[in-house]
C-alpha cells in the first residue's frame, strides 16, 4: 500500500459517504466500509487506453443482521465512475450488500427510553455531530463503558472482601504505620 493509493482510498471513501447520505440511508446502515482492490480496470475512450483503480463497497444494515429474512436491497447509486481528483485518478465503484447468515447474527437490541437534562442533551447533540454519528451510536457506548466500569468495580470489591475473609489482608494498624512513616527517615518498606 503506498501513499498515493491511500489518498485515493480516503477520496473514495468520503465520495461513498455522501453518496449514502445524498440516498437518506445514513441512519439505516449499520456498518460500510470500502476497499481498494488490487487490480485495476482498462477504459478504451477514443483510441486512448485508461488504467483505473476498482473498489468494492459493501454496507450492512442493523436490520440485516438480526433478522432471519433477506435484508432489503439498497442501491446507493454509486455504481458511476467519479474523479478523485486528489490523487489523479478515477475509482470504478462495485456495490456489494452483505447478507449475513443466521450463523453470524448480532445480538438482538431493546429500545431503552430515559430523561436527560437539556445541557446533557446538548453535549450530547454537539458530540453527535463532530463525530458524524447519531446519538443512539454514542448513548449505547457510553453506557457500555460505564457498565463495564462499573462491572469490573462490583468484581475487585467482591474479590477484596473474599480475601478478607480467607485471611489474606493487611491489618489496618500495619497500613497506617506505613502511611505516617512516608517523608521520614525511617520510611517503611510497603505492607504485603
Amino acid at each position: 500500500m503506498t501513499a498515493e493509493r491511500l489518498e485515493v482510498l480516503r477520496q473514495v471513501d468520503l465520495i461513498i459517504l455522501e453518496e449514502i447520505r445524498n440516498a437518506g440511508l445514513y441512519d439505516a446502515i449499520w456498518q460500510a466500509f470500502t476497499v481498494l482492490l488490487l487490480v485495476r480496470t482498462v477504459r478504451v475512450m477514443a483510441d486512448v487506453r485508461t488504467y483505473e483503480n476498482v473498489c468494492g463497497q459493501s454496507a450492512v444494515t442493523s436490520w440485516s443482521t438480526t433478522s432471519p429474512r433477506s435484508p432489503p436491497h439498497y442501491q446507493v447509486g454509486m455504481s458511476r465512475v467519479h474523479s478523485v481528483d486528489a490523487a489523479r485518478s478515477e475509482c470504478n465503484v462495485c456495490n456489494s450488500h452483505m447478507r449475513r447468515q443466521k450463523t453470524a447474527a448480532m445480538p438482538r437490541s431493546v429500545s431503552l427510553s430515559f430523561r436527560v437534562a437539556e445541557k446533557t442533551a446538548a453535549q450530547l447533540d454537539e458530540l453527535a455531530a463532530a463525530m458524524d454519528r447519531p446519538r443512539s451510536w454514542l448513548l449505547e457506548r457510553a453506557l457500555e463503558e460505564y457498565l463495564d466500569v462499573q462491572q469490573w468495580q462490583i468484581a475487585q470489591i467482591r474479590k477484596g472482601m473474599q480475601e478478607l475473609r480467607e485471611g489474606k489482608g493487611i491489618p489496618h494498624e500495619e497500613v497506617v504505620a506505613w502511611l505516617e512513616s512516608w517523608g521520614t527517615d525511617e520510611e517503611r518498606e510497603p505492607p504485603r
